[in-house]
């Protein structure tokens, strides 16, 4: 287990297991809220969403769900390090199943989900790390489908995604009532394909999709000035974006 500073004095706690990558990061960027909110973040792993939006924005209420209880206890470890006690608060739940007292309770919900469907690539071995990876816990109807009751009317679910599935996503969302409104495709360079998406959808919203400017990460070991930004509070080298979704980069 290592314990890493991610800015502002506060610390998420990792293992071999349970990590994060560069997509989390852009993630918790893309959805970061303007100003006090209450939000839950499912797939949580070892919660670095959740401790990057307690970095950024105060007062900040997040609900960090996560199937595993070995990376929840990482989250709830970080939680006592950091004093977030009664800002942040872990849940060690499958999201299919959560307590309906949570229902219609959050304006936001991240979810950095499983990108890789089951039996669709070759699985490493370890439970931990292919739970998060494929769709073994979780498929995204059942992602976009718990977001759905979590969130009030027009609240907004944000998540991070692989390009080849944006119109998979797009449906499915749709289906639920979550309607897809902002895009934004993250690329190495102007003349690269995206690596990633990152798209918000708003509960019982009109249709109308806005596609934002990509963002550029770099190349050649050349960081864009944009993802500089991003990590400037962080006080280590970048992370590679993740190909695996959750928390393992």
């Amino acid at each position: 287990m290592t314990r890493e500073p991610i800015g502002n004095g506060l610390y998420v706690f990792c293992s071999d297991n349970h990590k994060f990558g560069t997509d989390a990061v852009l993630l918790a960027d893309f959805a970061r809220p303007r100003s006090a909110t209450n939000i839950c973040d499912l797939c949580a792993g070892c919660g670095i969403i959740p401790l990057l939006i307690c970095r950024d924005v105060p007062d900040i209420p997040v609900t960090a769900v996560e199937l595993q209880p070995n990376a929840s206890a990482l989250l709830q470890q970080a939680v006592s390090c950091n004093h977030l006690e009664g800002r942040v608060t872990p849940v060690c739940a499958d999201l299919k199943t959560l307590d309906s007292r949570l229902h219609g309770r959050f304006d936001l919900v991240t979810v950095n989900p499983p990108y890789q469907k089951a039996g669709s690539g070759k699985m490493s071995g370890n439970d931990a790390v292919d739970i998060a990876r494929f769709e073994l816990a979780c498929t995204l109807r059942d992602v976009a489908n718990a977001a759905a009751k979590l969130l009030v009317s027009k609240g907004r679910l944000c998540m991070c995604y692989p390009p080849a599935r944006l119109s998979e996503a797009c449906c499915i969302l749709s289906d639920a009532g979550l309607e897809p409104k902002r895009l934004r495709m993250v690329c190495k360079a102007p003349d690269a394909p995206p690596e990633l998406l990152l798209l918000e959808a708003v509960k019982a919203a009109r249709p109308g999709l806005r596609i934002l400017p990509a963002l550029f990460t770099g190349t050649n070991g050349n960081i864009s000035e944009e993802l500089q930004r991003i990590y400037a509070p962080f006080s280590k080298s970048l992370k590679p974006i993740s190909k695996g979704g959750s928390d393992h980069g």
